[in-house]
């Protein structure tokens, strides 16, 4: 699906979004994370242990699947292996998959957030601004330990964050940061309203740059816009791209990715993450005119005053 039909769709549902913007202005629309005291014999015990035995000897030999063998290992993160990979058969006109795409490995007892990545963007579909998902496949290493590995698209090319790094402290041309930002605006507009999902980790480490433009990736946390439900993990969210009512108050919904968003459209311009809110609006005193609006109406405390992706897309700033 393209750009053009995200506003063709936001357009022609206009009384849909309106429904889901008061059903979203509602607690009822997000949800409550608890934040318990976790049990030292849990989940973080769990991934500490399987993540020191996992890859410990590693071997790119060992991690090939059915029809895809692994290249090179990117990076380790967490109890999982990021590497890119080869199709074993390109020229199969059966195969969905392309010459080179990414995977990432971890051992099946910790895969349950790698598991619901999937899910989540098999539910979702294919569409331009969000990374693709090829599938998944468990394989077992010559030690007879299960994997659960997910086939992702290769971007060719580095993290958003990366990007920023290497112009330096002083942040992304501005004709850059409207390419990007309207790029992960739609693909966020996509997932609120056409997917009914929150995010819920934007950030510029979760922005992969393509030939394309930007895209979505990091889906572990993301959760359904549904009734209010209770998660039974802690929703962390991520340093300065947290939004206040998650910070404080443990509530989740559309309106902390689009604080998120705020946040990484202020490091695109100006190379530095806010603190908080009084800090993202001193820094954005020599922003263009278009650029202060957008960013004030995404770093809005009140999270039900904060302007909604699908009005987003429609702003000066994006729309050029």
């Amino acid at each position: 699906m393209t750009k053009s039909c995200v506003v063709s769709q936001v357009n022609q549902r206009s009384h849909n979004f309106v429904n889901l913007h008061e059903f979203l202005k509602t607690k009822r629309g997000i949800v409550k994370c608890a934040k318990k005291s976790l049990r030292t014999n849990n989940w973080n015990d769990n991934v500490k242990h399987n993540s020191e035995k996992f890859g410990k000897d590693f071997a790119i030999e060992e991690y090939h699947g059915s029809i895809w063998t692994g290249d090179h290992l990117f990076r380790k993160t967490g109890s999982s292996l990021i590497f890119l990979a080869r199709n074993r058969a390109p020229t199969n006109p059966n195969s969905n998959l392309p010459t080179e795409f990414m995977v990432k490995s971890c051992l099946m007892e910790s895969s349950s957030s790698l598991q619901h990545e999937k899910e989540v963007l098999n539910n979702l579909g294919s569409f331009t601004n969000l990374v693709r998902c090829y599938g998944d496949e468990i394989t077992i290493t010559k030690s007879g330990e299960k994997v659960y590995n997910v086939l992702f698209e290769y971007c060719y090319g580095s993290s958003l964050r990366d990007h920023i790094l290497k112009f330096g402290p002083n942040g992304l041309p501005e004709h850059e940061v409207r390419r990007y930002t309207r790029d992960i605006v739609y693909g966020v507009c996509y997932m609120h309203c056409n997917g009914r999902y929150i995010h819920g980790d934007i950030k510029s480490r979760n922005i992969l740059m393509s030939p394309t433009g930007a895209k979505l990736a990091s889906f572990g946390w993301a959760r359904k816009l549904t009734a209010e439900v209770l998660c039974e993990e802690e929703i962390r969210g991520s340093g300065p791209y947290i939004s206040p009512e998650l910070a404080s108050d443990g509530y989740l919904g559309w309106p902390a990715d689009i604080w998120a968003l705020g946040c990484v459209v202020l490091e695109m311009l100006t190379g530095k993450s806010p603190r908080n809110n009084e800090e993202a609006i001193q820094i954005i005193n020599d922003i263009s005119k278009e650029g202060r609006d957008f960013i004030k109406k995404c770093l809005i405390t009140s999270p039900y005053k904060r302007r909604p992706s699908w009005l987003l897309i429609k702003h000066p700033f994006v729309c050029v």
